[in-house]
């Protein structure tokens, strides 16, 4: 329930600032896809589990609202690779698991400089995010072949979490080039487990292109 709420008071904190220049606005759509590195943060009986990375993609629809020349509100359905790896080093042992999420950022976007002759513009964003599990895959120890999908217990279907991250975006006015790097910061306890606490972590790079609408 408070993961709820914080992703609530996010959202009513971005509209709020939104609303004073609505008049204003000017609605673009974009596409935007790239490379992922994911972990989480596992805590076994209070006592913190080492895991490792696992690489994966995203790729991402983007409908943005432009409050001002410097203030967007952006919303994106993004699919989003994400997991985890747990290595032995005694045994040489190595797993893990697979999972793919559709999130669902509502971004408060900030670029800098503004103005229609500006070609290069830094761009800050954040704000919450839920995410929606489509799979969940068990990676099979080393030498094995195949995969194996997890349970509920090993993956809550819901994900919330926060974004943040900063980037460039080239191009005079609201079109342009973007090149994003973010990180998503996972609030849920994913696992189904009462001992085992496992939290979403991930670090986005992504290029895409941004085309005015309205």
């Amino acid at each position: 329930m408070k993961v709820l709420k914080t992703a609530v008071f996010f959202t009513l904190l971005v509209l709020v600032a939104a609303s004073p220049g609505l008049a204003q606005q000017m609605m673009s759509i974009g596409v935007k896809g790239g490379l992922t590195v994911s972990n989480v943060t596992a805590k076994e009986n209070g006592t913190n589990v080492d895991t490792d990375n696992r690489t994966g993609y995203n790729l991402a629809g983007i409908l943005s609202m432009a409050v001002s020349p410097t203030f967007a509100v952006a919303v994106e359905g993004q699919i989003v690779g994400k997991g985890f790896g747990i290595s032995d080093t005694t045994s040489g042992i190595t797993t893990g698991l697979d999972l793919l999420y559709l999130n669902f950022p509502i971004l408060a976007v900030f670029t800098l400089p503004s103005g229609p002759d500006r070609l290069f513009a830094a761009r800050l964003f954040a704000g919450p995010d839920i995410g929606f599990r489509m799979t969940c895959d068990i990676v099979p120890f080393e030498g094995q072949s195949g995969t194996g999908v997890c349970d509920p217990q090993q993956a809550k279907s819901l994900d919330f979490g926060l974004r943040a991250g900063a980037g460039l975006k080239i191009g005079k006015g609201q079109g342009g080039f973007i090149l994003d790097v973010a990180f998503d910061y996972g609030l849920t306890d994913i696992n189904g487990g009462d001992e085992l606490s496992v939290k979403n972590r991930a670090f986005l790079v992504s290029v895409g292109y941004i085309w005015p609408i309205i």
